[in-house]
């Protein structure tokens, strides 16, 4: 699979530019642009004030710093510096053709070990509500570009300065994706992997491959890696060691997304409770000695009522059941 370049967010315009300066720079031909833009006279950071700018360049031919100029009220000062947009242009330089391109989500959520992570819609990373808090994060107007633009070519990952962006844009959409799966369409896409299987299945025996969920420990990067939480006996647990999953940041789920989920989903929630393990020796159950799923089940903590004998379900005949 070719993997395309690196483009701006607004690649269509920002693309025919990059094209004109390259076949300028390879004729030794001039290229001239304007000294002074206009500016629409709208707020600086209303994203609506790049329509007109999108309508001057496709009339007009300007140049990367030109448009920089122009657009400058739409970044957050003091995060990107000068030599980093250098260095975009220069990973724009070496576009491809729009046919052939990839987008970054796609290209990032199709990487192995990232099948729990969904695309991210376009137009939600590009509502400014639901970034709300965020743009604080480091490199976060150059994140920003790289996440809404195309894919990166496997040179690009020589360049060191390239790799320091890259992090700070996996992180970035990392955040925006905890935030985008408990929304009303991410909750609907997770929902169709949770129902193919693709979270996986509980490791817990006793739990009959009852299809899991992943879950984060921690809301901040960095903290803990994925975990995955199972609906029956609602107990978290770890990838094994090696799993292409385990090194995903559990800050890309957060804590919520599980019991968002199956709030969202009530039908979902497994109807039978989970099946406790009795410990025998010789075939006698030991006695006074319980399994922390056996006191859940007799202190109604599944969401059954315990009866009057302080049981739920009766315990003892599901163990035995399960065993016939």
């Amino acid at each position: 699979m070719t993997l395309p370049q690196l483009q701006y967010r607004y690649n269509q315009p920002f693309y025919k530019l990059s094209t004109a300066l390259t076949s300028a720079k390879r004729s030794g031909t001039a290229f001239a642009a304007p000294t002074c833009l206009p500016r629409p006279p709208l707020l600086a950071g209303d994203v609506s004030r790049l329509n007109p700018v999108k309508s001057y360049l496709d009339t007009q031919g300007l140049v990367a710093s030109s448009v920089r100029a122009l657009t400058a009220p739409l970044r957050s000062p003091g995060f990107a510096t000068r030599d980093m947009e250098e260095d975009i242009d220069d990973w724009q330089d070496l576009s491809v053709e729009d046919g052939d391109a990839m987008r970054w989500i796609q290209w990032f959520a199709s990487l192995e070990g990232h099948e729990f992570l969904l695309e991210v819609d376009e137009a939600y990373i590009r509502d400014q509500f639901n970034l709300c808090g965020l743009k604080s994060m480091k490199n976060y107007d150059s994140a920003m570009d790289m996440i809404l633009g195309f894919a990166p070519s496997e040179e690009v990952f020589m360049d060191t300065s390239f790799l320091d962006l890259y992090r700070s844009a996996t992180d970035l959409y990392g955040m925006i994706h905890a935030r985008f799966i408990t929304s009303p369409m991410g909750l609907q896409m997770m929902k169709e992997k949770y129902q193919q299987g693709v979270f996986g299945h509980c490791p817990r025996v006793r739990c009959q491959r009852q299809n899991v969920l992943p879950v984060g420990f921690s809301d901040t990067l960095h903290n803990h890696r994925i975990k995955k939480y199972c609906p029956r006996c609602q107990e978290a647990y770890i990838f094994k060691y090696g799993e292409a999953h385990a090194d995903i940041d559990g800050a890309f789920i957060g804590r919520s997304f599980p019991h968002i989920f199956l709030l969202t989903f009530p039908s979902l929630i497994p109807e039978d409770p989970p099946m406790p393990y009795t410990p025998r020796i010789f075939g006698f159950k030991v006695h006074n000695i319980n399994s922390l799923i056996q006191i859940k089940l007799e202190n109604g903590e599944f969401g059954r009522l315990p009866l009057a004998n302080g049981k739920s379900h009766d315990v003892n005949n599901m163990e035995d059941e399960s065993e016939t």
